[in-house]
């Protein structure tokens, strides 16, 4: 299920619906007014960090995902 999250992910920031097009191998937008909005995963306390291991697993030289985690108290989280 983590491999198909995250091609789901990926498949989406590279396919633009307003064109009906792909963007190329390295992310790159068609045209510059565009904004690539994140994608947010919820997940339990115990799997925040298994998320940028796999990542790492199956998309080692990805351009595409970056992930960020966001975790701790929500004082913390704030200052993120």
């Amino acid at each position: 299920k983590t491999l198909q999250t995250l091609l789901v992910i990926a498949a989406s920031y590279l396919y633009d619906s307003s064109q009906h097009c792909y963007h190329d191998e390295s992310g790159n937008i068609s045209s510059d007014d565009e904004t690539t909005l994140p994608s947010l995963i919820v997940c339990p306390a115990t799997l925040v960090w298994h998320w940028p291991h796999e990542m790492q697993k199956f998309m080692p030289d990805s351009t595409i995902l970056t992930p960020v985690v966001v975790d701790g108290k929500a004082e913390h989280r704030r200052q993120m």
